[in-house]
């Protein structure tokens, strides 16, 4: 009940926007941080793979896991910590990052804790590393928002930090020269994207999972086809349907969609300068979804990337409700377009893991009554 009550109370703040509404945020992340920090090893789907990498690792076993991250559970084995112990300190240090690299962009907090708790929340408290990788890359990004050489270099060397966590991480070093290119030719470069995931989802529809997959290694044949026939069915096997796939397209080309147009709309002043330069690096951010939706149709793994790009989008609805004054009356229909796309998003986030997973969601939010 604590978590459904902290979402419904951090929604309404966010959209009220009080003077507290910074502390009711910091209070909303501090439940999620807890939740996510006390979960049940019996019914969090990756907790035996982490618990058994955490064991294994010291004893000179080879980790399935990055190098940054095993090390740290290594330190912590040798410290005397048990499993249950390093992931609760993870946990809290990634959220913390978490929070310090959002107030970066916002003082509406809670809006984000809430938005952040509904869409996001659930695959991240199980995937534990990506909530970590995630909260570096979103710090880096502070830093990039003034386009400055100190601040390019700081997001670079945040980003390669968060790849020894999680390698999905230098995916999000595609944002800097997103960034820095010139905006007529980064229009053309969202055209080509957009026309390319939507040529391929088609390309699906019409001949169907298996026929794609056996044009897709025949085109491929001069890399290793056994490897990647091997990572085609077992992304298939895992339940990557075509519905899903193309529910992931329509909610990564969306939030682009949304996150740009929200951008562009903001009316800037002498004032709030820096808030342009928020919106527009959250923006380009967000066109990383485009760019790596086609790599979901050879693993569901690569979903992570244009679900986890949902942060950008969502702090830029949180500075909408911030600064809405400085937004003309139609930027209210893309917030309704946002709304409409969340529980979309969440559905197919959620589903795309299996029932193993979902069946987890009310564990992993501590409804006790289930």
């Amino acid at each position: 009940m604590l978590y459904i009550i902290s979402v419904i109370i951090e929604f309404i703040g966010g959209i009220l926007k009080g003077k507290h509404t910074q502390i009711l945020g910091l209070m909303g992340f501090a439940v999620l941080a807890f939740l996510a920090a006390n979960v049940d090893p019996t019914t969090t789907t990756d907790y035996a793979n982490y618990q058994a990498g955490y064991l294994s690792a010291p004893l000179g076993v080879p980790s399935v896991f990055e190098r940054g991250y095993t090390q740290l559970g290594i330190q912590a084995y040798n410290f005397g910590l048990t499993y249950a112990e390093f992931r609760a300190i993870f946990t809290y240090i990634a959220f913390l990052i978490l929070v310090v690299a959002i107030m970066r962009f916002t003082s509406n907090v809670a809006m984000v804790a809430s938005l952040f708790g509904m869409m996001l929340f659930f695959n991240l408290t199980t995937q534990i590393r990506n909530l970590m990788m995630i909260a570096i890359v979103l710090l880096g990004l502070s830093f990039l928002k003034s386009k400055t050489l100190m601040g390019i270099f700081l997001f670079i060397a945040l980003d390669i930090v968060g790849a020894q966590i999680h390698t999905s991480s230098y995916f999000f070093l595609l944002i800097v020269p997103l960034v820095l290119v010139p905006r007529d030719w980064l229009k053309r470069m969202v055209i080509v994207m957009a026309f390319v995931t939507v040529l391929m989802g088609l390309l699906i529809l019409i001949v169907g999972n298996h026929r794609f997959i056996n044009l897709l290694t025949s085109m491929l044949s001069f890399v290793d086809r056994g490897n990647l026939v091997q990572r085609l069915t077992n992304s298939y096997s895992r339940g990557s349907r075509i519905s899903v796939q193309l529910l992931i397209i329509l909610t990564g080309a969306g939030s682009a969609w949304i996150a740009t147009t929200i951008a562009n709309q903001y009316q800037v002043t002498l004032v709030e300068s820096k808030t342009q330069q928020k919106l527009s690096v959250l923006a380009t951010a967000s066109l990383v979804s485009l760019l790596a939706i086609p790599l979901i149709f050879l693993a569901p793994d690569y979903s992570r990337i244009p679900r986890e790009t949902m942060v950008f989008l969502i702090l830029i609805v949180a500075i909408y409700f911030e600064k809405r004054t400085q937004f003309p009356t139609a930027t209210k229909t893309l917030i309704f377009y946002f709304m409409l796309l969340v529980p979309i998003f969440i559905y197919t986030h959620l589903t795309i893991w299996g029932t193993l997973f979902t069946d987890s969601i009310p564990y992993l939010a501590h409804w006790e009554f289930w």
